[in-house]
């Protein structure tokens, strides 16, 4: 079951235990949750089983963490809710396993589990969400396209045995989105794909692809062959799990994937002009896997003297002992972007 990702990625990447679970390690990093041959993980209000539960959360849910020195556990953020894990259920990637569920009546998607939180969308009746967790407080903290956010429980249904609405719902978002100019209302739609078609001459389109040859058609959403702004860039990339979309890849201008000739990704990516790099990542089940990169850091290990490095790892930290020189790190950087494709993409209507 350990076959990858996420995200959203977002991105997960390798199947063994998170090697930065170390006790010395004091940073906040992502994970993702894998509750191995159960299929939830108790969120603990302290580093024991004697403290209370705050919530359950589902394989594949996204967390931040960080080790607890000398302890079992790691200090977690979920959302808005914060309690500790044990660090054996954390990994870089897990295939998801959080169960569907339709939206009874239309319900506001709240940024805290409480009904006097604010809200940034509602949700009306017939939406399909994936339920990421539950609190002790009976609220669900759900992913609703991009958006992610609480519903309170009674407002849901589990989907199990509705009718798998597949691509539809996105695509007739994003249609909207376009007419309108505006991602304002649309879950699924990505802001600033919809901001540089409105403002930018971005002209964006769609395509259906077997990216990981697994018989599920991936659904990809990006800039059309002839769009003036930043041609092949792929903004979302979605996935069907039994039928029911989930967001693989979600991309902008400073974090930009782009398909290549051998069916892998190149997400070029920037933090500041003393920060980037290019990352290469497979498709596997239509989770993202990180496979190598090269990353440009001035403040690296190594400094400004040598601040190219060659990675391998999930997370993406420079090593002193991976630095390479910047003629070879521009000849691999020329090589991968020699391989960008440019789809083939319909336009939306």
């Amino acid at each position: 079951m350990k076959k990858i990702f996420s995200l959203l990625l977002l991105a997960a990447l390798l199947c063994a235990p998170l090697s930065v679970l170390s006790a010395s390690d004091w940073n906040w990093t992502r994970a993702v949750i894998d509750a191995e041959t159960s299929d939830r993980v108790h969120l603990r209000a302290g580093p024991s089983t004697g403290y209370a539960s705050l919530g359950l959360y589902f394989t594949g849910t996204e967390v931040e963490f960080r080790a607890v020195p000398g302890s079992e556990w790691s200090e977690v953020t979920i959302g808005t809710e914060h309690g500790y894990m044990m660090s054996r259920f954390l990994t870089t990637a897990a295939a998801p396993r959080q169960p569907a569920a339709r939206i009874n009546i239309a319900a506001q998607l709240r940024y805290t589990p409480n009904a006097d939180s604010g809200s940034g969308l509602t949700l009306p009746a017939g939406t399909y969400v994936w339920l990421l967790g539950e609190t002790n407080s009976r609220w669900y903290y759900v992913q609703a396209g991009l958006e992610c956010g609480y519903i309170p429980e009674d407002c849901l249904t589990l989907a199990e045995g509705m009718s798998r609405p597949g691509y539809d719902e996105i695509l007739a978002q994003y249609a909207a989105a376009v007419r309108t100019r505006s991602s304002d209302g649309f879950w699924w739609v990505n802001g600033e794909g919809i901001m540089n078609y409105a403002g930018y001459g971005a002209e964006l389109g769609y395509t259906l692809l077997d990216v990981d040859g697994n018989g599920v058609d991936e659904l990809i959403v990006g800039e059309r062959s002839q769009s003036d702004f930043s041609l092949g860039m792929i903004y979302n990339l979605y996935t069907l799990n039994n039928g029911y979309p989930r967001t693989a890849i979600n991309g902008w201008v400073r974090n930009a994937y782009y398909l290549c000739a051998d069916g892998q990704f190149l997400n070029e990516w920037s933090n500041g002009a003393g920060n980037s790099g290019w990352s290469v990542y497979g498709l596997e089940n239509g989770q993202p896997v990180f496979r190598y990169g090269i990353v440009f850091d001035s403040e690296g290990p190594c400094g400004d003297d040598h601040p190219w490095y060659s990675v391998t790892s999930a997370d993406r930290a420079p090593s002193a002992a991976n630095t390479v020189s910047e003629s070879a790190a521009s000849k691999t950087i020329a090589s991968l972007e020699g391989q960008i494709l440019s789809p083939q993409l319909m336009p939306f209507h």
